[in-house]
């Protein structure tokens, strides 16, 4: 919760509006107060995209009138609750209530207002999305590429084929404030279409355009969510690229990665350009962005449920537009508490496993290499490539140390196999911490003040207390914040305790497993011989 001065989301403190701002800034919006401001015009602009955020409202409404709240509204309340209090939620709603007549412009126009009566459920939100996804894609922010079609350029850039984005499509980013892409390829044969593992990684970009800031040199940073049907997720926040000028590059080195994880029919991934003239507010979006991953989850399930089982774009692109619809709500809550506006730009993508494919086995490109437009309008103008790599399911891959504990309460390094010694449970701590329990040997995980690692009853102690860390790379790192240690694996398989440092050592992938509902802990970089 909050004090009422300044967000709090899970307990850390935010960036800093406070409570009369944001009711200032709300009513302002709801009544075209500011209609000319940035982040109205795009609000307006996404109107399509907004149904969560005109459901959210009306639920607030409903809250403080106090009527009660359906599936999804109770949702939209419980997220909006990470960050102000229930009693500011209730002032939306009656800010909303009172402005209800004059915020047509802002909320879908082929869904009917909702009158406050009646509650607005996630039923009533499926019978909605046919309507809504056809007006999204019929937006000129939405596109579809086919990498083995001939690039928009006539020359290749520096870095590769050309872009495929149009100038309508990269004008149109820059007045929506984001894009929709939908990547596909040519049909595949049965072998590939094995469910396969794949990696996305952020390789370069290049500074088109500066913005019309003129605080100082041009900082930026980039973060991302993704997810696929298979239940493979990924955070990642890059470094700060400062002192940037129009016509650099700078590399992500050998972190960047956005995706990597098993994939069948799609893949969704959200990136976001921000500057970083007043402050990050990486770790409010952080949080969020798991929300954003777990929505790109849930709409490849939409998909899969809709009985649709071909790899078509058109299928990609309907689970696509129900993403953004997430993503603009994600946006339009930070738009709250914001104090600086220093996003630029947001681009979500669905891929197809024969995108996913296609990129990686782009002609005349062997690396996997594609450029993309991201157009913040005044805010500036970047170029990003991506590099996409793919291991059929058939083809043996690096054998990973996995975090390993037998009944006896032995902890080692094993080659991942998603057995039982390698399921575990992340269990929410009283203290924000996390503990990482055995439910088929009933242990915990336990790391004492010497670095000792072992598996121990569970007891939720200082031992037994972790925090998982995002870490610039998309890795996660384990840290026990009881005696300043991180979980190590070597490249031996050996598990110990050390100073944290987020090294190779310590970076882990947090494996969702099927059947259980448990988890596998991995190592990004140590793999058996």
């Amino acid at each position: 919760m909050t004090d009422g001065t300044r967000p709090v989301i899970d307990g850390s403190e935010g960036p800093g509006t406070t409570r009369d701002e944001r009711i200032t800034r709300l009513r302002e919006l709801l009544s075209g107060a500011r209609a000319d401001t940035r982040w109205a015009r795009r609000l307006r602009v996404n109107r399509n995209s907004n149904i969560l955020i005109e459901t959210a409202l009306h639920a607030a409404a409903r809250l403080s009138e106090g009527l009660p709240l359906s599936d999804l509204e109770q949702q939209l309340v419980d997220q909006m609750a990470q960050i102000v209090t229930v009693e500011e939620i209730g002032e939306y709603g009656k800010l909303y209530k009172d402005a209800a007549a004059g915020t047509a412009g802002l909320f879908p126009s082929a869904v009917p207002r909702i009158e406050l009566e009646r509650s607005y459920s996630l039923a009533d939100y499926a019978a909605d999305q046919e309507v809504l996804v056809r007006d999204i894609l019929a937006q000129p922010n939405v596109n579809i590429i086919d990498p083995t079609s001939p690039p928009r350029d006539a020359e290749p850039d520096t870095l590769g084929p050309g872009s495929r984005d149009s100038e309508e499509f990269i004008a149109a980013m820059g007045e929506y404030g984001s894009a929709l892409t939908v990547v596909t390829g040519p049909s595949l044969d049965a072998e590939v279409l094995a469910p396969s593992t794949f990696t996305v990684k952020a390789h370069r970009f290049l500074l088109v355009r500066e913005s019309s800031d003129e605080w100082g040199a041009e900082e930026f940073y980039w973060a991302t969510g993704a997810g696929s049907d298979e239940a493979a997720h990924r955070e990642y926040r890059s470094p700060i690229f400062k002192d940037l000028d129009a016509g650099e590059y700078r590399d992500f080195g050998t972190g960047g990665i956005l995706f990597q994880g098993r994939v069948d029919r799609f893949c969704f991934l959200d990136i976001e350009s921000w500057e970083e003239d007043s402050g990050s507010v990486w770790e409010e979006i952080s949080k969020f962005l798991y929300k954003v991953s777990d929505g790109a989850m849930e709409a490849s399930e939409r998909g899969q449920a809709s009985g649709v089982r071909d790899d078509n774009a058109q299928a990609a692109a309907g689970a696509l537009a129900l993403f953004g619809v997430v993503t603009q709500f994600v946006g339009w809550l930070f738009s709250l508490f914001e104090n600086k506006d220093d996003f630029v730009v947001h681009r979500s993508f669905g891929f197809t496993r024969a995108g996913l494919v296609a990129l990686s086995q782009a002609a005349g490109d062997p690396t996997g290499l594609a450029s993309y437009e991201f157009n913040g309008g005044s805010e500036g103008h970047l170029r990003l490539w991506l590099q996409t790599t793919y291991q059929r399911a058939s083809e043996p891959g690096p054998r990973h140390y996995a975090l390993s504990m037998g009944g006896n309460g032995t902890v080692y390094g094993s080659p991942y196999a998603g057995n039982v010694d390698q399921s575990f449970l992340r269990v929410p701590q009283d203290d924000g911490t996390t503990g990482i329990r055995s439910s088929y040997h009933n242990l915990a995980l336990s790391m004492d003040s010497a670095g000792v690692v072992t598996g121990r009853p569970y007891a939720g102690d200082g031992d037994q207390s972790f925090t998982l860390v995002p870490q610039a790379d998309g890795s996660t790192g384990i840290r026990n914040p009881y005696h300043n240690l991180a979980l190590s694996v070597n490249d031996t398989g050996v598990l110990t305790g050390r100073p944290y440092a987020g090294d190779v050592d310590q970076s882990f992938e947090v494996i969702p497993q099927d059947g259980d509902d448990s988890t596998g802990i991995r190592s990004t970089y140590n793999a058996a011989p």
